[in-house]
């Protein structure tokens, strides 16, 4: 009888894991949910050294939409094609917000402020979170080599692991020592 509930407790408890894990990926996902698809998160790889010590080359910087942006946030803001580049991302500090909802903006290692005309409605977002080396993470995950050496790693792992030590057996029935 024991051994009844413990095998219903661990089978309750392996789809209650299930379902943490499937509702942490469904939260993940409506975090980092792409603003081109209708969310509220832009995904920047840091280049250059503008924003050092705080984001550094190759970094991954997840930026969020905000109601209301003060002096102080780092944000990410659109830059006009002929700029930095065309319709490039800059992330750096703001310094001032004025009146007419213009922007100005300065790097954290940079001794003057942006000369690049931005208002509030070029702003993409605050950031959040900075992934250190995530953006050369994600340029080697987008690589068709990489990809095909990782299925390749998990498939074999898959195969030699079907083989791999002894197979268990089920425990005969326990029998009655009752003759009919």
């Amino acid at each position: 009888m024991r051994r009844a509930g413990w095998v219903r407790w661990a089978r309750w408890a392996r789809w209650a894991g299930r379902g943490v894990g499937i509702a942490g990926v469904v939260v993940v996902a409506a975090l980092l949910w792409p603003r081109s698809l209708g969310g509220a998160t832009t995904l920047v790889v840091v280049r250059g050294d503008s924003m050092l010590p705080g984001a550094s080359d190759g970094d991954l910087v997840v930026a969020r939409e905000a109601a209301v942006y003060a002096p102080g946030d780092v944000v990410v803001f659109r830059v006009a094609t002929g700029r930095a580049g065309r319709d490039a991302h800059v992330m750096h500090r703001v310094l001032s917000i004025g009146r007419d909802g213009t922007v100005v903006t300065k790097g954290d290692n940079r001794i003057t402020a942006d000369g690049l005309p931005t208002t509030i409605g070029d702003l993409v977002g605050t950031r959040r979170i900075t992934v250190p080396a995530g953006g050369r993470v994600l340029w080697l995950l987008s690589r068709w080599w990489v990809l095909g050496a990782i299925g390749g790693a998990i498939v074999t792992v898959h195969l030699l692991g079907r083989d791999a030590g002894p197979r268990r057996r089920r425990a005969p029935e326990a029998r009655s020592n009752v003759r009919a």
